[in-house]
């Protein structure tokens, strides 16, 4: 299925969800999942928040998400999906390619293990171009998920996106004040997470879908960790063309492009975006 091909994207950008697999993805689930197990010495990678201390846990995760994020092989294995999926990885760009590793026990969990409460991407990013990729590495249930409110994809939710700075997160962790500034915008009110499409995808199969969707992460009542990687990618020519998903309640101060960079890293959203001079 040509996934993110321009008229695909349209359709993402309207609220669409696809659930979709490709050879390359099945590469990088294996890629990712062997980068997990030796970063876990082996052990049981979903109940391994079981057997060591929490802080060596969480440092742990730490490493590999960096090590996931730079690794030459999962960029590579990137660069066929897109292309399995009718897209150009030169015009592609990319956040911080992300692992994630949810484990149970979730009032006491920290950043980067603790859930995600409910928010729209663009609400930080302003970038309503953004399309989503959700994978997991193992099997997930309703319960250790990520769950989407598609029926308030046109409607306005109130949220603290005017007040709120990248920048200023990063400040705050420079001086070590680790969780005292939200590590993203959110919603201001309470969704009832029993009323939002909960995505299950097979391992093999990844959710795709704009960044513009309410969603947040399900609260882990299994035993289990959650383990899954997102990408998150802006096409260049979409940013050209005008093409995204509707702006109902953003309030970002800033468009900060410069968060997205080409797979190779050599070329910035920023520096690309500028309007083209005409001869």
């Amino acid at each position: 299925m040509s996934a993110l091909s321009p008229s695909a994207r349209r359709e993402l950008f309207a609220g669409e969800i696809f659930e979709v697999g490709a050879p390359s993805l099945n590469k990088l689930i294996s890629h990712a999942t062997h980068m997990v197990e030796n970063g876990f010495f082996g052990m049981d990678v979903e109940t391994a928040h079981r057997e060591i201390d929490a802080t060596d846990y969480r440092a742990r995760v730490i490493a590999l998400r960096k090590a996931f994020n730079e690794d030459s092989g999962i960029r590579h294995l990137v660069d066929k999906l897109l292309e399995e999926w009718g897209a150009n990885s030169d015009d592609a760009y990319f956040d911080t390619l992300k692992l994630r590793i949810a484990p149970p026990d979730n009032d006491a969990l920290t950043f980067p293990l603790a859930p995600l409460a409910a928010h729209r991407d663009t609400w930080g990013s302003n970038l309503y171009e953004q399309i989503n990729v959700w994978a997991p590495l193992k099997t997930v249930t309703d319960n250790n998920t990520v769950a989407v409110w598609p029926v308030l994809f046109d409607n306005y939710v109130p949220n603290n996106s005017k007040t709120w700075s990248l920048d200023e997160l990063r400040a705050w962790r420079a001086r070590g004040n680790v969780g005292d500034y939200p590590l993203l915008p959110t919603s201001s009110v309470v969704h009832d997470i029993g009323t939002a499409k909960r995505l299950v995808p097979e391992v093999g199969q990844a959710a795709l879908f704009s960044g513009a969707h309410l969603h947040a992460s399900v609260p882990n009542t299994t035993d289990r960790a959650r383990l899954n990687f997102e990408l998150r990618i802006v096409f260049l020519s979409d940013v050209r063309s005008g093409e995204a998903a509707p702006n109902v309640d953003g309030e970002a101060p800033e468009t900060p492009r410069h968060w997205f960079t080409s797979l190779d890293g050599t070329r910035s959203l920023a520096d690309d975006a500028k309007p083209l001079l005409l001869a």
